[in-house]
């Protein structure tokens, strides 16, 4: 009986982990073959951010890199495919998208204004406007951010090109520091507002 007793365990053991194996889903961080060169469509829930590997809840904020293989990677906020992209060779051959808020479509970031006042899934802050929409730039840029919110957030108006929005996140000047956060955001917030981060 002795003898058994370690081989029933062990099949018990093999039994349970292979029932929860079935359980688990499996998470998408990157798709080869995308022989197109455009944004791909996600399914919400099993795609991860390829720099934090936080699950990618929406569009909104997002970002996708297509590297000249065709392996497209997915993010979840535009500071983690700034910092993912740091690290890659070859940056010049990378095919880069973002998700604009106003015309709700991946556009290359260099056709883009920044924002970065934004409530980000990571934090980073910066929300893609489509740069050559002037009618729709003008209504978020200058009446979405009207008197009430200006008074909270003195450098709503600010407009930023790719170049400043990666030269701001590789340097951590982002709503992640809390110095540049207050900065941003101004000296009028109350405490309610940091109790809420």
């Amino acid at each position: 009986m002795k003898r058994i007793l370690p081989y029933v365990i062990l099949v018990v053991v093999v039994g349970v982990l292979l029932f929860y194996a079935k359980k688990t889903e499996e998470f998408t961080v990157m798709i080869s073959g995308n022989y197109t060169g455009k944004p791909l469509e996600m399914e919400f829930g099993k795609f991860l951010c390829s720099d934090c590997t936080m699950m990618i809840k929406k569009y909104k904020f997002s970002a996708q890199v297509i590297l000249p293989n065709e392996e497209t990677y997915f993010f979840d906020d535009i500071g983690c495919m700034i910092r993912w992209l740091d690290k890659q060779e070859d940056k010049e051959k990378i095919k880069v998208f973002v998700y604009t808020l106003d015309t709700r479509t991946y556009i290359d970031p260099k056709d883009a204004l920044f924002s970065r006042i934004e409530t980000t899934p990571i934090g980073y802050g910066f929300g893609a406007y489509d740069a050559n929409q002037t009618k729709k730039r003008a209504y978020y840029f200058d009446i979405l951010v009207g008197a009430e919110s200006y008074e909270i957030r003195p450098y709503a108006k600010e407009k930023l090109s790719y170049e400043q929005v990666k030269l701001l996140v590789l340097r951590g000047e982002t709503l992640l520091n809390p110095i540049i956060k207050k900065e941003v955001l101004g000296d009028k917030l109350d405490a309610d507002f940091w109790s809420k981060d």
